[in-house]
């Protein structure tokens, strides 16, 4: 999941639109995105992202995030929900459980093999896609939209999203 901030103006607070990788056409993936006020926090909104995809159906196997969602209660549910996380732990956090013990097992790993054997084994390499695809959507889309009301915006998004999908999963055309 990827963390963007887009806003109607300079002087306008600015949304946070997530992007997540919730299905997958070929070897390319469909994002989706939810749009939200700059108030509410990142981690805040990890849970009710992964919920939601489970309650549609879609299997989750790994979380993937970076530093930020280095939480015990994502930690916690991810681990309650058999979904294997790979969200890299702080360099300074603690081998001990302190709550939560699936948390405590990722620290021993990195602290054990290094930080590229975790990252190879923890597939990290997949949340820089999803980075990519914001990135690619901020250059074609930019960050402003043109809608001045929240569910208008969310509509925008939605729009934009749709042609990226049709954008990125399109075939090539022949030279």
């Amino acid at each position: 999941m990827v963390a963007q901030e887009i806003g109607r103006r300079d002087e306008d607070p600015p949304r946070v639109v997530e992007v997540a990788p919730v299905g997958q056409r070929g070897h390319q993936r469909s994002p989706r995105a939810r749009a939200h006020d700059r108030g509410v926090g990142d981690q805040a909104t990890f849970v009710p992202l992964v919920q939601e995809c489970l309650d549609n159906g879609i299997e989750v196997t790994r979380g993937l995030g970076d530093g930020i969602f280095d939480m015990k209660t994502i930690f916690n549910y991810l681990s309650k929900n058999h979904i294997a996380p790979g969200i890299r732990p702080r360099k300074n956090a603690s081998r001990c459980s302190r709550g939560s013990p699936s948390r405590a097992e990722e620290v021993r790993y990195l602290q054990d093999y290094g930080y590229k054997r975790w990252r190879d084994s923890r597939q990290d390499q997949k949340r820089y896609a999803v980075e990519r695809t914001y990135s690619v959507f901020k250059g074609r889309f930019g960050e402003a939209t043109m809608a001045l009301k929240w569910e208008n915006q969310d509509h925008e998004v939605d729009g934009k999203l749709a042609l990226l999908n049709w954008d990125l999963t399109r075939p090539l055309m022949p030279l």
